[in-house]
């Protein structure tokens, strides 16, 4: 996550084509490594969660099942 304007957080999720995209979230909750979010995220999204320093949004990349994405579903 990186912290947006106006109390919002940026996530990074990798879509159907390969391309990175910044969805923004308000925060609800945070426990221990767990967020609680609400906001532009969908059901099925992958959600980059670390190494959010190495890519841009509209950048193609290879996406893995890693400990860097998950499902957001």
């Amino acid at each position: 996550m990186t912290q947006g304007d106006q109390g919002l957080w940026g996530v990074y999720v990798i879509d159907d084509e390969s391309v990175v995209n910044r969805r923004l979230v308000e925060l609800i909750h945070t426990e221990a490594n767990r967020v609680y979010a609400r906001g532009t995220l969908a059901d099925g999204d992958w959600v980059v969660d670390s190494g959010v320093h190495r890519i841009v949004p509209g950048q193609k990349v290879l996406a893995t099942e890693s400990e860097a994405v998950h499902n957001a579903g």
